[in-house]
């Protein structure tokens, strides 16, 4: 993917990446969030804009993929997803399960470019 549009925010600070199947994500040093690629689809980019400074997303913990989206965890526990919408982008179904008390996610990569899921373990069971 190219990452000239944020180029910028990753010269320094960067503590791990993510990859997805055409998308990027990374964790830098303050818990901020820079996403780019998806060959211009805006879904796979957080917040819908890779380079949109009005979306910024901090206090993350860890990011997963499951080469079709992205979850997040922040360090409140609550989870935020992005990419595409079938595979775990849009969590908005579940959001209220999502919202806090998450410790842990994982991303699984379906048989198929657009094809996976993502599961949250939680502090305690409902």
């Amino acid at each position: 993917g190219d990452c000239s549009a944020v180029a910028s925010r990753l010269a320094q600070g960067v503590i791990s990446i993510v990859a997805g199947a055409n998308a990027f994500a990374t964790i830098k040093v303050a818990g901020e969030v820079v996403t780019w690629g998806g060959f211009g689809n805006p879904n796979f980019q957080a917040g819908h804009s890779a380079s949109d400074d009005s979306w910024q997303m901090t206090g993350i913990v860890s990011i997963t993929s499951n080469g079709s989206a992205f979850a997040a965890l922040t360090e409140a526990g609550e989870v935020v997803t992005w990419g595409f919408d079938l595979s775990g982008g849009d969590s908005s179904f579940v959001s209220d399960r999502l919202a806090a008390g998450v410790v842990s996610i994982v991303g699984n990569k379906g048989s198929s470019v657009h094809c996976g899921a993502f599961a949250a373990l939680q502090e305690e069971c409902w």
